[in-house]
C-alpha cells in the first residue's frame, strides 16, 4: 500500500519543484551615502530617504527582507562597496534570478585611466571614503568606483544569471557642479578629479552621453540602466508631500513601478519616469542605457490592480487601503466599496461611500459614511469616486538678517497666509541676500529680486505674488488624470517657417527634433505647431496649457480670439492649432497639459481675474483652476482644494526640452 501512494507523491513534489524553479528570486543591493565626512568637501544629501522608499516599494515587488541589503553611509566604503556587490549580487545569484542594483550618492569625473573615454573623463560614484579635491594629502582618486570598474561586476553578475536572468541598476547621482549657494540639493560636483593641467587639456573635449558602458556579449542577462541626469547637468533631490527630501530619479522610479502593468518594458517605465521628472525636476533629464524593449524585471512584475486592494478593517467604519499618495490618493478623495468582482462600477450601486481622512506613501485611512460589516469591508473592490489631488502649498525659507526690512515685512505677510510656510528645513523656495540685492530663488533659478533702492512694500508683494505663481504652476505640474473614455493623442509638430511670409514651408521629420531617449529637442527660434486627434468613441472638448521651466504658464488654447466650443472635436477627427508656437527661453523642461472634458471649458476669465470666478457655477475644474490662485474659496479651505468627480476630466501631460 505505501508503495501504491509513492508515484503520486514523487509528482506532486516535482511540481511543486518546477512551480518554484519558475519564480525567479528577486535580489537588491541599495547603497546610499548621504552623510560624508564633514571633511571630506561634500555636501550632505537625503540618500538614506532613497533607501527607505526604495526598499518598500520593492517588498511590494515580491523581494524578499532577506534578499534585500542596504549599505549606508561609514559602511559603503570603495570596499565595502566592491564586497557587497561581489557577496549580495554576484555570489548570491543564481541562474534566472532578477537582480536590482542602486547607488544613491555623488558622483564625480576622474581623469581616464585608460585611454577608453573620447573625453578624457571617466565618470565615478563617490563612496562614503572618498574626499572631493584632488591633491589633498596626496589623494588623487583611488577611492572611487569608476563606470568600467563597476560595469566588469555587472558583467560577472549578469553571467551568473544568464539569459533568463535580469539586471536593473539605478544611479540617482550626477558628476555635474553643485553651484546652488546651498538653496537646493544637488548630487555631483563640478570639481574633476585629475591635475590642472589634464583638465585644461580636455575639458573642451566632446562629453560622451554614455555613462556606463553596457557590454552585450553570449550569455549575458539583459541589463538596463537608468540615472538621475546627464552628465552635464545637475541632478536636484524632490521632496514628497511630506516634505522629506530625496531623489528625484528615485521618488519617479518607485511611482511610476507602482502604475505598471505586465506588459511595461522598461522603454515604457523610462518614458513615465521621464515624464514624472519632467513635473518634479524640470531642469535636468534622466537617462537611459541597455535592451530596452524586455519586460520590466523579466516578466515577474507585481501588477497593481485596477481596483484599490483593502488592507485591513480598523473597525466597521475606519479601512485601510493597500494604496496611498504614491498611486495619486490625497486626503479628501471619495470613494466607494463596491461587490467583489466589480468591472464596471459606474453602472454599480456603490455598498458604501468613504472619504480618505489620512494619507500616506503607500496606505491610506479611509471613514466610512455608515458602518458596514467588517467581513464585507474587508473583500470589496474599492475605486475612486471623486479625485483630490493633494493641497496647495508652498515651503519657503528667508535667509536674511532678522531684522532686514524685507524680512519683517514678508514674514508678516505670509502670517496671513497660511497656505505659504516658512520651513528652514524642507524649504522649496529660498530668500536670499546676494550683495545689495535681496532674491527669491528655486534652486538656482532667480524667481523674482529688489534691490537697495525697491520700497519694501513693493518688495514684499513682488516676492509673495511669485510664491504663489511658483505654488499654482508647482500644483498644475502634478495634475494628472486617466479616463479612457476621453482619451485624446497630442502631437508637436515640427514645422520650417518662411521668416519674409511667415508662413510654413513644410513639416520637419520628428525624428530630427528627438534623441535616443526619445526626448523631443528644440532650440530657441525653433516652431511647431500642435496637432489634436480623437481615436475613441465619444466627442470631447479640450484645453491646452503651456507650463515653463520657471514655473509661469499660458493657456495655448483657445486662446483669446477663440471660443471653447471651437475645440469640440469628433470621434475620428483631427484638429490643428491655427498658430505656430515660435520657442524661447527659458531652457528645461517645458510641459503642455492636454485636458479633456465631455462639457466646454472656458479657464480664461479666471486667468483675467486671478481666481475670482465669472461664473456663478462653475464646473469642477474651473473650480478647481480658481482656486490655484491662492482665491477666497482655497484660503478657507486652508489650502485644501476641491474634489473633482473621477470621469469629468482625462489630463495628460507631453513634455520636451528648449535648450541653448
Amino acid at each position: 500500500m505505501k508503495f501504491r501512494y509513492l508515484l503520486p507523491i514523487l509528482l506532486f513534489e516535482c511540481i511543486i519543484s518546477d512551480a518554484f524553479a519558475q519564480s525567479p528570486r528577486k535580489i537588491a543591493l541599495i547603497i546610499a551615502v548621504g552623510d560624508y565626512p564633514e571633511q571630506s568637501g561634500w555636501q550632505k544629501i537625503n540618500s538614506s530617504n532613497d533607501a527607505v522608499l526604495v526598499h518598500d516599494v520593492l517588498l511590494r515587488q515580491g523581494f524578499k527582507e532577506k534578499d534585500i541589503t542596504i549599505l549606508k553611509d561609514a559602511d559603503a566604503t570603495r570596499k565595502g562597496i566592491l564586497r557587497a556587490i561581489q557577496k549580495h549580487l554576484i555570489d548570491a545569484a543564481k541562474p534566472g534570478d532578477v537582480l536590482y542594483f542602486q547607488f544613491s550618492g555623488h558622483g564625480q569625473q576622474v581623469a581616464d585611466d585608460n585611454g577608453d573615454e573620447l573625453d578624457g573623463f571617466d565618470e565615478a560614484i563617490v563612496p562614503f571614503d572618498s574626499p572631493m579635491r584632488f591633491g589633498e594629502g596626496g589623494y588623487t582618486g583611488q577611492n572611487l568606483i569608476r563606470d568600467e570598474e563597476i560595469g566588469q561586476l555587472f558583467i560577472q553578475a549578469r553571467k551568473r544569471i544568464g539569459l533568463k536572468g535580469n539586471l536593473l541598476v539605478i544611479l540617482d547621482s550626477c558628476h555635474s557642479g553643485t553651484g546652488t549657494r546651498a538653496m537646493a540639493i544637488a548630487r555631483g560636483t563640478d570639481r574633476i578629479m585629475a591635475d590642472s593641467n589634464y583638465i585644461a587639456q580636455h575639458i573642451n573635449k566632446a562629453p560622451e552621453n554614455e555613462m556606463l558602458r553596457i557590454e552585450n556579449a553570449e550569455g549575458l542577462a539583459p541589463m538596463v540602466a537608468f540615472f538621475g541626469a546627464s552628465a552635464q547637468q545637475l541632478n536636484f533631490e524632490t521632496r514628497d508631500e511630506r516634505g522629506i527630501s530625496m531623489g528625484s530619479l528615485t521618488y519617479a522610479f518607485c511611482k511610476k513601478l507602482g502604475q505598471a502593468n505586465s506588459s511595461t518594458t522598461y522603454r515604457g517605465l523610462f518614458d513615465q519616469i521621464r515624464l514624472e521628472m519632467a513635473k518634479i525636476a524640470s531642469r535636468q533629464q534622466p537617462q537611459v542605457e541597455g535592451t530596452l524593449d524586455q519586460h520590466v524585471f523579466g516578466g515577474s512584475l507585481v501588477v497593481t490592480p485596477k481596483h484599490i486592494p483593502v488592507k485591513r478593517c480598523a473597525s466597521s467604519k475606519y479601512i485601510e487601503l493597500n494604496a496611498g499618495w504614491m498611486h495619486g490618493l490625497y486626503e479628501g478623495t471619495v470613494v466607494g466599496l463596491y461587490p467583489p468582482e466589480t468591472r464596471d462600477p459606474a453602472g454599480t450601486q456603490s455598498l458604501r461611500k468613504g472619504t480618505i481622512t489620512s494619507s500616506g506613501p503607500f496606505e491610506s485611512m479611509v471613514t466610512l459614511d455608515s458602518a458596514l460589516q467588517k467581513q464585507i469591508a474587508s473583500t470589496a473592490w474599492v475605486y475612486v469616486m471623486e479625485q483630490n489631488f493633494g493641497d496647495l502649498k508652498a515651503r519657503i525659507e528667508i535667509q536674511l538678517d532678522a531684522k532686514h526690512p524685507i524680512a519683517k515685512t514678508l514674514r508678516a505677510r505670509i502670517a496671513a497666509i497660511p497656505i505659504i510656510q516658512e520651513d528652514n528645513k524642507a524649504a522649496d523656495l529660498h530668500v536670499v541676500q546676494n550683495g545689495e540685492t535681496v532674491q527669491l530663488m528655486s534652486g538656482n533659478l532667480v524667481l523674482a529680486e529688489a534691490d537697495a533702492h525697491t520700497r519694501t512694500e513693493v518688495a514684499t508683494e513682488r516676492f509673495v505674488r511669485k510664491i504663489q505663481s511658483w505654488a499654482q504652476v508647482s500644483y498644475l505640474r502634478g495634475l494628472q488624470v486617466d479616463n479612457e473614455e476621453l482619451k485624446l493623442k497630442l502631437e508637436i509638430v515640427p514645422v520650417e517657417l518662411d521668416r519674409k511670409t511667415m508662413q510654413v514651408k513644410g513639416e520637419i521629420p520628428k525624428i530630427e527634433k528627438t534623441d535616443s531617449f526619445g526626448n523631443m529637442r528644440f532650440q530657441r527660434g525653433d516652431v511647431f505647431r500642435l496637432r489634436v486627434s480623437n481615436p475613441g468613441n465619444n466627442p470631447v472638448y479640450f484645453t491646452i496649457l503651456d507650463l515653463s521651466p520657471d514655473n509661469s504658464f499660458v493657456i495655448l488654447a483657445p486662446n483669446a480670439q477663440e471660443t471653447p466650443e471651437e475645440f469640440h472635436i469628433k470621434p475620428g477627427q483631427t484638429i490643428e492649432l491655427k498658430q505656430n508656437f515660435e520657442l524661447e527661453p527659458p531652457y528645461g523642461t517645458e510641459l503642455l497639459k492636454l485636458i479633456v472634458t465631455d462639457v466646454p471649458v472656458d479657464l480664461r476669465p479666471i486667468v483675467q481675474t486671478r481666481g475670482v470666478n465669472t461664473k456663478s457655477n462653475p464646473n469642477p475644474l474651473e473650480r478647481l483652476f480658481a482656486q490655484t490662485y491662492f482665491n477666497e474659496d482655497c484660503m478657507k479651505r486652508g489650502g485644501k482644494t476641491a474634489n473633482v468627480s473621477a470621469g469629468f476630466m482625462h489630463i495628460e501631460t507631453l513634455a520636451f526640452i528648449i535648450e541653448k
